[in-house]
């Protein structure tokens, strides 16, 4: 299940349902090449109703340039 909402995640979770959020799907996108991960993740930012902290748009931003 792709699901950002924590409370949501924690129930779903409960009933034995793997979840995954949406910074996940970019990331794993954005290591297979499937799509411009920076760019990606500004546009959810900058042009939809997703809210991500400062510091964790840094921290997924270091990780993906870590990444081989």
């Amino acid at each position: 299940l792709i699901i950002d909402d924590r409370d949501a995640k924690r129930a779903a979770t409960t009933l034995g349902i793997t979840c995954v959020g949406t910074l996940t799907i970019l990331l794993e996108s954005g290591r297979l090449k499937l799509l411009d991960f920076e760019h990606s993740l500004k546009r959810l930012s900058e042009t939809t109703s997703f809210r991500i902290s400062p510091n964790l748009y840094r921290e997924v931003l270091r990780e993906f340039r870590e990444s081989p």
